[in-house]
């Protein structure tokens, strides 16, 4: 199966999943270990949650500016690549309408490595850390193996399909990472090493 086909099964899963209100990337089991990994984490969370929404989900929920939350050069020391990037893709303070409010999304890539990209969420307020916990639901059940090291509870994940993702709770806040790769570029516990840091750095900044 080749790159384009793997990334656009999984966007096309992502925004199935996504109009079913869990909020996030889907998670699965055990890498296959293939050379070409599919596109990971390049859809937010829109429309309905699933569950825990409420009155207060609004007013409580933040929006970041991503390159506070991971610079630029901490990317590139977690990746051990040059050249990263961190781009805001949408603030949780500031949703579209239909969107549920509460979720920055920020993109990452290393633009000139063949493939290595791909995004994190941050999830604050009633409604966004609703479908947080169902995202962390489903990478339970997908298989995600417990991660130590990021100072809160957290998850780690990786399949052929889909990449590797990472997720964290803390107090009041959820994150996701997921990343895309190919072994011309890196090496899957490269890219899960990088993950469990991308959280260890965004968590307590939130």
């Amino acid at each position: 199966m080749n790159r384009s086909f793997r990334g656009s099964f999984l966007v096309v899963a992502l925004l199935l999943v996504a109009g079913c209100g869990s909020g996030g990337p889907p998670a699965g089991g055990t890498s296959g270990g293939t050379s070409t990994q599919g596109t990971a984490g390049t859809v937010g969370p829109e429309t309905t949650p699933a569950g825990g929404g409420g009155g207060g989900g609004a007013s409580s929920a933040k929006g970041y500016d991503c390159a506070t939350l991971l610079m630029p050069t901490e990317l590139d020391a977690a990746a051990g690549l040059q050249g990263g990037t961190v781009k805001t893709v949408k603030r949780g303070d500031q949703p579209s309408a239909g969107e549920v409010p509460g979720v920055t999304e920020c993109g990452i890539e290393f633009p000139n490595a063949g493939v290595w990209a791909g995004s994190f969420h941050v999830y604050t307020g009633d409604e966004a850390l609703g479908n947080f916990g169902s995202v962390w639901d489903i990478a339970q059940q997908g298989g995600a193996v417990s991660l130590a090291g990021v100072g809160g509870d957290a998850l780690i994940s990786s399949t052929e399909m889909a990449g590797v993702h990472g997720y964290a709770r803390g107090v009041s806040v959820g994150i996701d990472v997921g990343v895309a790769w190919d072994d011309q570029t890196t090496t899957e516990q490269a890219v899960k090493d990088a993950v469990k840091q991308i959280l260890a750095t965004v968590l307590p900044r939130t």
